[in-house]
C-alpha cells in the first residue's frame, strides 16, 4: 500500500540492485559463510573503505545483503548468500525489501510500463519532493534487470534439446517401465521391454550388453529376471548417476 502524500521520505537506495548484488557475489566468492571485519569485507567487494562505508548500509539495511553480528563483525546474510548462488526468488526478495520498490513492483512489475508512467504513479501516491524521476529510472532499470534473470527458471526449449541428445534417457525410461511391469508381473510386456533394451544407445557397453542378454535368456522366469532388473539398475545408477531409489519406496 503507497505511503500517504505528505508523510516522511524512504527514499531509494543509491546504489542498484544490479550493483548490490555483484558486490555480494564478489564478497561471497572470497569470504564465503567467515565472519570479517569491515576493512576485510570491503577488500573482498574490491570496494576502498571509504566508498565501503557509503554503501555497506544500503546494502544492510535496504537489500539486506550483509549483516553486522552483536561483536561488530560483517558477514554476507543468508539472504546474501542466496543472491550470490543466482537465485532469482532472492535478488527480487532483496529488491523488495526497499518498500517504494517493493510497492512500484506490486503494481508494475508484470506490466510493460514507461519511466513516465512509474512517474505519474509516484506523484500520485508519495509527498511533494520525492524525486521521482530517479526513483522512476532506477525501478525500471532494476526490472529489466529481474527479467533478464533465468537462474532458477525452467527453459523448456533447452530441456528438450538436452531430452534429444541424451541417449540414456529412453533406456531408463524402460527400465522403469520393466519394474512396474515386474511388479505385478506382466509377461507379454515384461518380454517385449527387455528384448527392446538390446538396441538402447545407451546401454551398450559390454558388461550392460550381456546383462542384457541374460535378461532375454530368461525373460520368462520372474525371479531370476528381477535379480537381473536390479542388477542392471545397481549398474545405470552408479554409471549415469540416476537414482532409482525413490522410485523403490
Amino acid at each position: 500500500m503507497a505511503r500517504p502524500k505528505g508523510s516522511k521520505s524512504i527514499g531509494v537506495p543509491p546504489i542498484s540492485i544490479k550493483e548490490a548484488v555483484d558486490l555480494v557475489k564478489t564478497a561471497f566468492g572470497k569470504i564465503g559463510y567467515n565472519e570479517s571485519s569491515f576493512k576485510e569485507m570491503a577488500a573482498a567487494c574490491g570496494q576502498p573503505a571509504g566508498n565501503a562505508i557509503k554503501i555497506f548500509g544500503h546494502i544492510d539495511k535496504q537489500f539486506g545483503l550483509l549483516g553486522k553480528t552483536p561483536q561488530g563483525l560483517w558477514k554476507i546474510t543468508d539472504l546474501g548468500r542466496r543472491v550470490a548462488k543466482g537465485e532469482k526468488a532472492a535478488i527480487k526478495e532483496a529488491f523488495e525489501r526497499n518498500l517504494i520498490y517493493k510497492d512500484l513492483s506490486h503494481n508494475f512489475f508484470g506490466r510493460n510500463v514507461t519511466v513516465g508512467a512509474v512517474e505519474t504513479y509516484l506523484r500520485a501516491n508519495y509527498k511533494q519532493g520525492e524525486n521521482t524521476p530517479y526513483i522512476a529510472k532506477k525501478f525500471i532499470e532494476a526490472k529489466e534487470y529481474l527479467k533478464s534473470l533465468n537462474i532458477a527458471e525452467n527453459n523448456t526449449e533447452k530441456l528438450n534439446e538436452d531430452i534429444e541428445n541424451n541417449s540414456t534417457l529412453p533406456a531408463v525410461i524402460k527400465l522403469f517401465q520393466l519394474k512396474y511391469a515386474l511388479n505385478p508381473p506382466e509377461k507379454e510386456e515384461i518380454s517385449k521391454i527387455v528384448e527392446s533394451l538390446q538396441d538402447e544407445k545407451g546401454l551398450q557397453d559390454d558388461t550392460l550388453k550381456a546383462l542384457i542378454n541374460q535378461m532375454i535368456s530368461n525373460k520368462d522366469k520372474e525371479e531370476v529376471l528381477k535379480v537381473l532388473t536390479q542388477t542392471l539398475f545397481v549398474i545405470v545408477s552408479k554409471k549415469y548417476g540416476i537414482d532409482f531409489s525413490e522410485e523403490e519406496k
